[in-house]
């Protein structure tokens, strides 16, 4: 494939420049496969490239497979570059989520006499999350309170906590399950501590020559310093990623990444401002969040335009469509909407649904009727609305109650709970593991990475920016779910509002 100018200079920089670089790359610029994958070619030395998930890097591994790099690029996520160089540390480790969260509640209620709250062990953990991803011990001590203050307060953790459980207290629990993780780290691992024990550890790594990482945007300091431990003395790295698209910060991503990524690497930056997906009218409107994102000089037009729900139907949705909206409850809506007039469609995520289900087995461990269940999931979400709101954490109360009205419209028909479990398992599913392509209904958040001929975006104005987003960083995220959601059109952007027919 040809290169444009912009992607010709982050070659040539890799070939003759030195120390290493931040491409800021708008979306839809051919940031990986028109950027990152020719760049290899200009190397010498070893490479590790670290992508966003399994599926990426075998697609990465398919597309640099003619280039004939041998076996000195490893391609890879942040997750198994870690767990590889942990494996050898500790030969007999094993992964299992489950087992680890158990062993964690059980040495703190050992230490606590069996008095750790249930509804606490749950936050408890999220905590713990949270701070193996800001790498806490290595930088800043474990004990360091101020340091867990820093987390529960940004990421609004307060609110999860039972009225009468001090802050402090819920602190000391972290503390204690943190060491405990890190004690029984040779044995056995979760998710996270893939990439958290190779770097607060003196675990030694294979050292390259570059490192290549996709999608800087949504790193955290866990995954940064994984990066300097992955490079030797004086090796060079090549960053790619768009700070509008941060989207994840909410997940322990940091907000400002890329501005670390620049301080701390003393990267020079190169611009990537063409994109190549988005048509020219999309692009027009795409420059309202983001001014610098620019179409090509041979896009086609495209167009952007307005319907009423009512007239959904009538578009001739296919496979390669897809319906977007920031809250879960339109889509589902939606769905159910399409189905009765036999199109076909599913709700992208398995991890969503799965969640779904487990809310609803938290009241029918004993077997209730879908009256039951309902009269549960409004009181549950009426008394913790009212703490939350209290509390000033109106962002999860939205939240809290998006996923109680989602359940409510899958109750619709149903005699059984088993009824509704089984309507959340067929509805949510992932599009990539489909034998057969059917409609795509995303939350934004879900749509980051793909791409679609029509993009219809339910309830712009009524969803985005969500009016519960109180924290700056949380403000400016919403801003990029507005632009994430505009560049997934490869040819139109439908604009569906509310008319009183549906979702």
């Amino acid at each position: 494939m040809k290169l444009s100018i912009q992607q010709q200079a982050v070659v040539e920089w890799v070939a003759k420049g030195r120390g290493s670089a931040f491409v800021e790359a708008v979306a839809g610029s051919g940031k990986t496969t028109g950027t990152l994958i020719p760049s290899l070619s200009s190397t010498q030395g070893t490479v590790a490239f670290t992508a966003f998930n399994k599926k990426i890097v075998e697609e990465i591994k398919i597309k640099i497979a003619p280039l004939n790099l041998g076996n000195r690029v490893s391609v890879g996520t942040f997750h198994s570059f870690g767990f590889n160089a942990w494996r050898k540390q500790a030969p007999k480790v094993r992964l299992d989520e489950r087992a680890k969260d158990d062993d964690t509640i059980g040495h703190l209620r050992s230490l606590t006499r069996n008095t750790l709250p249930k509804p606490l062990e749950a936050p408890v953990l999220k905590l713990i999350d949270l701070a193996k991803q800001r790498a806490l011990g290595l930088f800043g001590a474990v004990d360091d309170r101020s340091q867990w203050f820093d987390i529960i307060d940004h990421f609004d953790l307060a609110q999860d906590l039972p009225e009468s459980m001090e802050v402090d207290q819920f602190v000391q629990y972290a503390i204690d399950g943190l060491k405990r993780q890190v004690e029984t780290a040779d044995q056995i691992i979760n998710f996270t501590d893939m990439i958290y024990m190779p770097v607060v550890t003196g675990c030694r790594m294979w050292q390259n020559d570059w490192v290549f990482v996709d999608e800087a945007q949504d790193t955290n300091p866990s995954r940064r310093a994984l990066v300097r431990k992955m490079l030797r003395p004086n090796g060079r790295a090549l960053f790619v990623g768009d700070r509008h698209q941060a989207i994840y910060g909410f997940t322990g991503a940091d907000n400002d990444a890329i501005d670390q990524i620049v301080r701390d690497f003393r990267c020079q930056s190169l611009p990537l401002t063409v994109t190549f997906r988005c048509p020219k009218e999309v692009v027009r409107k795409a420059q309202e969040v983001v001014s610098h994102i620019e179409s090509h000089e041979d896009s086609p037009e495209g167009s952007v335009t307005s319907l009423g729900f009512s007239k959904l139907l009538e578009q001739g949705l296919s496979a390669s469509d897809a319906i977007l909206c920031r809250k879960t409850k339109p889509l589902v809506q939606t769905a159910y909407h399409l189905i009765r007039n036999n199109v076909a469609c599913h709700v992208e995520g398995r991890d969503i649904g799965v969640g779904l289900i487990k809310l609803v087995q938290r009241f029918a461990a004993r077997p209730i009727t879908v009256e039951q269940l309902n009269d549960k999931l409004e009181a549950y979400r009426d008394a913790e609305v009212q703490k939350l709101i209290a509390k000033g954490r109106e962002t999860m109360a939205e939240n809290l109650s998006d996923r109680v009205d989602t359940i409510q419209v899958l109750m619709e028909g149903c005699d059984t709970t088993e009824c509704v479990i089984n309507k959340i398992a067929t509805l949510f599913l992932d599009g990539d593991k489909q034998s057969k392509p059917t409609l795509t209904l995303a939350t934004v958040h879900r749509s980051k990475g793909r791409e679609w001929n029509r993009v219809f975006l339910l309830g712009r104005n009524e969803h985005m920016p969500s009016k519960w987003a109180r924290q700056q960083w949380q403000m400016d995220q919403e801003m990029n779910l507005i632009y994430v959601a505009y560049t997934r059109a490869k040819q139109e952007l439908i604009l569906v509002e509310n008319d009183g027919a549906g979702a």
